[in-house]
């Protein structure tokens, strides 16, 4: 390929991305447009629905319209409320939670409740939600934590098992097992090889003014415990 021909390709390229853009923009743009219309009638058939309730004077009818347009219709509570000249959180209010109950997901045959206040709740945690959020009765939860404990025991014995064999061919790996301690200058620190002493891998058992006594952990994790004494000793 000549220089002239990579040119003219990198500069198709150039002109698509170009055209291309200014197609998304103009679709962004009847989006929007397209949104306010649906959104200016909405509003307007909710109105509607506002006056036929003033009309009644039933307080009744008032929180069932409510109601059914924030759950049935999943119509906005600022819509609702700029209908009815209420704010936000009495139409939250007045709608209350929905409370849906639906088939066990384990199988079992047991129905499953879950209350929603609010339509991010209904998005966010729904049957029908993105996030695959699993909707287990109490039995079927109980069932699958456990089979999760079941599950990890079984891997940590076989990983333990597996250590305990490598440690009766090798032998243990303390990481201190010759470790020598003396106090720091101080007086509070224990230090060894003139750095202080560690415990990620140890618990402290017992310290005096003397001495220092660490539980010390197999470093291969076979699960195997021992007791070191530290005496201070003067270099």
């Amino acid at each position: 390929m000549s220089d002239s021909q990579l040119s003219d390709s990198i500069k198709a390229v150039a002109e698509a991305a170009k055209e291309g853009d200014a197609q998304i923009e103009a679709a962004r743009a009847a989006l929007k447009a397209s949104e306010a219309q649906v959104g200016v009638r909405i509003a307007a058939l909710v109105a509607d629905v506002a006056r036929v309730v003033f009309a009644s004077n039933s307080q009744v009818l008032r929180q069932n319209a409510v109601r059914n347009l924030y759950w049935g219709a999943r119509i906005k509570a600022s819509v609702i409320a700029e209908a009815f000249g209420i704010n936000e959180h009495s139409v939250h209010w007045t709608a209350g939670p929905l409370i849906e109950e639906r088939p066990c997901e384990g199988g079992c045959g047991h129905t499953v409740e879950h209350i929603y206040r609010s339509h991010s709740d209904w998005k966010d945690q729904g049957w029908n939600s993105k996030r695959g959020t699993s909707h287990l009765c109490k039995d079927c939860e109980a069932r699958r934590e456990a089979l999760g404990r079941v599950e990890y025991e079984k891997a940590e014995a076989k990983r333990q098992a597996e250590a305990g064999a490598y440690c009766a061919q090798n032998g243990h790996h303390w990481g201190a097992d010759d470790i020598g301690g003396r106090r720091a200058e101080n007086g509070v620190d224990w230090i060894s090889d003139n750095k202080p002493i560690r415990l990620e891998n140890a618990n402290l058992v017992s310290i005096d003014t003397n001495s220092i006594v660490l539980q010390l952990f197999c470093m291969n994790w076979c699960g195997a415990k021992m007791e070191k004494r530290i005496s201070a000793t003067l270099d």
